[in-house]
Formats: structure tokens, sequence, C-alpha cells
């Protein structure tokens, strides 16, 4: 893989991980970000490991203050916009786009987790919040 690829793809990724982390006031201990690119659509959640505990997003609000719906709207539209120009990228350099990733991102160490699917996930019988739903259910 190209160098340069590489390089603006993981900044692609820091940056989701930096909004996540930003908007979780730097309290968690580790973040997860999925992401599910299929049928020319981005669908992308996050969650948080804080206190041993697992939180999504919206239920932040005991540990942080505020999670309000316009505070997750405008946090989800800035991993949106990174996980458009990651597929953006992608496709100018002629590498295949990831239809499933997977970050996990420990706070602490500073070490990325990164799993990628190219396999189609969404069916008639599985949503993309159904198999977000799945994965946030693998940690509880």
């Amino acid at each position: 893989m190209d160098k340069n690829f590489e390089s603006k793809f993981s900044a692609l990724q820091a940056d989701m991980v930096s909004i996540c982390l930003e908007y979780c006031e730097q309290k968690a201990t580790t973040i997860f970000i999925h992401v599910i690119c299929e049928k020319d659509s981005v669908f992308a959640n996050f969650f948080f490991r804080m206190n041993g505990a697992l939180y999504r997003k919206a239920l932040l609000g005991n540990n942080i203050g505020t999670v309000s719906l316009l505070r997750q709207k405008e946090a989800l539209s800035i991993v949106t916009k990174s996980v458009w120009a990651l597929v953006k990228l992608c496709k100018e350099e002629n590498n295949p786009v990831p239809t499933e990733i997977k970050l996990i991102y420990d706070v602490q160490t500073g070490h990325l987790d990164a799993n990628y699917g190219y396999s189609s996930v969404i069916t008639d019988n599985k949503s993309a919040r159904d198999i977000t739903e799945t994965w946030f259910s693998s940690y509880v």
C-alpha cells in the first residue's frame, strides 16, 4: 500500500477518534467506533467504556454533563464526514472501500485497533443499527 494513502487513511481515523474523545470530554478509557458503508450510504455510531461500564453516546450524561441531541448530531456529522472522505480517498487511490470498520481506541495507551470488512453485512433481516447493537452487546 502507498505510504501517502496509509497516512491519509490513518489521519481520517484519527479525526474520528478525536471527535469522540472530545465528545466524552476525555473521560472514557476506551472508545468504540462502528461504521458501515454500503449501498452508497454511511452509518456510523460510537460508544464508550467509562468507569468500568459501557455507555452509548446518548447515555453519558451522568458522567460528563450534557449529551444533547444537537451535540450527538454534531459529533456524528463530523465522524460521517470523515468516513465519506475515507471512501473518497479509497476510490481515488483505487483501493477497496471497507464495508465495515470497527475501531477500538485505548485512551490510556493511545493504541488504535482497527478491523475492516469488505463483504456486505446489511441483509433484509439485519440493518446497520442491528449490526452495531450486536457489536455493542458483545462488550457488555
